[in-house]
Formats: C-alpha cells, sequence, structure tokens
C-alpha cells in the first residue's frame, strides 16, 4: 500500500491508508487531520468535516485554519 501522501501532497502522516484509519479511529488528531486531507485530494468531500472537527476539538492548529 502506498502513504497518503503519494495522494496528497499535504499529508505528513507516513502511515499508509488502513494505518491511517486506524490511527485516526483511535484519536489521534494528526492523523485525523491526514484523513481529512486525503478524503479532500480524493474529491471525498462528504468526508472530510468529520474528521477536521473530531481533530479541531483536540486544538489541532492545521484543522482549526
Amino acid at each position: 500500500m502506498s502513504g497518503p501522501a503519494s495522494r496528497c501532497p499535504d499529508c505528513v502522516s507516513p502511515l499508509d491508508d488502513a494505518e491511517l484509519v486506524v490511527v485516526a479511529e483511535a484519536g489521534d488528531p494528526d492523523a485525523q487531520c491526514d484523513l481529512a486531507l486525503m478524503f479532500l485530494a480524493q474529491g471525498l468531500a462528504e468526508s472530510v468535516l468529520p474528521w477536521l472537527e473530531a481533530a479541531a476539538r483536540q486544538y489541532h492548529v492545521e484543522a482549526m485554519d
């Protein structure tokens, strides 16, 4: 599997897609923000907001921007 950075130049996570989802679901705000950015880059707008909101609730600066 390739990492999200291959489809999302703004993502910083070195995790592959499946790992990123697991870590985001576990509550990691960096992974949540990267997952949102990956969905945005793939045109899956309906999946972006919940992940950005989850990261923002944990004061993730990029998610709040």
